[in-house]
This record gives structure tokens, C-alpha cells and sequence, in this order.
């Protein structure tokens, strides 16, 4: 009876052993290093109008805006009380692109004035434009 409790207890080591070998080996395979996401480092953030920003005519109409942020992402800031006369096509985004932004007609004897801000990431310094608008 002695050798057969040696022997039972002998092949239950030998099938610990063997699943932990089995778990040893699953878990070195399971955490091989992937290869990372490229990651974006800052690049040169510019934006720039084409044409002028001198005072814009009451009529309204469209001024174009060229964001060039490469990898950088972007978003517009723009004063609450402006949001009804000034209107840009695109309030954030990546990448180089063009924005044109909408000036509704001014009915009032009085000029427009706004600051459009338009905010790169990786902390860059913002771009302000102002935009101005002649009265009726």
C-alpha cells in the first residue's frame, strides 16, 4: 500500500510540473512586445488668410483661412457674442486645411470686430486673427 501512495503521490507531481511548465511557456509567448502606434511629435503651426484682413465689407461674404499643422490637431475659439455673424466652416480639426469662414451681412451703423483663436495641440502658441467688418 506504501508504494502505491509513493506512486500516486510521484505522478501527481509530475502532472504539477507539467502544467506549470504548460502555464510557464503560455505566458511567455502570450506577452511578446508589439510595435507601438507611430506617435506624433509637434511640427511648425501656422495659419494664414488668403488675401487680406483689412475691413471686410458689410455685405458679408467669405474669408478663407489656410491652417498648415502638419501632425498637429487644431480647434477655433471664437467670442461667444460672434458666433451669429461669424461663422467657420470647421471648428477643429488635423492636419493642413482650409477654412472658410462666413461673414452674414451687417445691418447696423455700426463696425464688427472679432478675435478668432485658433489653438494647436502640443501646447504651441495660438494663432489670433482679428476680423473686422464695415457697418452698413
Amino acid at each position: 500500500m506504501y508504494k502505491i501512495i509513493a506512486l500516486e503521490m510521484k505522478n501527481t507531481k509530475i502532472n504539477y510540473l507539467a502544467g506549470l511548465t504548460i502555464l510557464l511557456l503560455l505566458f511567455i509567448t502570450a506577452c511578446k512586445k508589439e510595435p507601438m502606434p507611430y506617435k506624433p511629435e509637434p511640427s511648425a503651426f501656422t495659419v494664414e488668410p488668403k488675401g487680406t484682413l483689412a475691413a471686410l465689407p458689410a455685405a458679408g461674404g467669405k474669408l478663407d483661412v489656410v491652417v498648415n499643422a502638419n501632425s498637429n490637431g487644431w480647434w477655433i475659439v471664437l467670442p461667444e457674442e460672434s458666433k451669429a455673424w461669424c461663422k467657420p466652416s470647421k471648428l477643429f480639426g488635423s492636419g493642413n486645411q482650409n477654412i472658410a469662414i462666413t461673414l452674414s451681412p451687417n445691418t447696423s451703423n455700426v463696425a464688427r470686430k472679432t478675435e478668432l483663436i485658433v489653438n494647436p495641440t502640443f501646447n504651441l502658441e495660438p494663432v489670433k486673427l482679428v476680423i473686422e467688418q464695415l457697418p452698413n
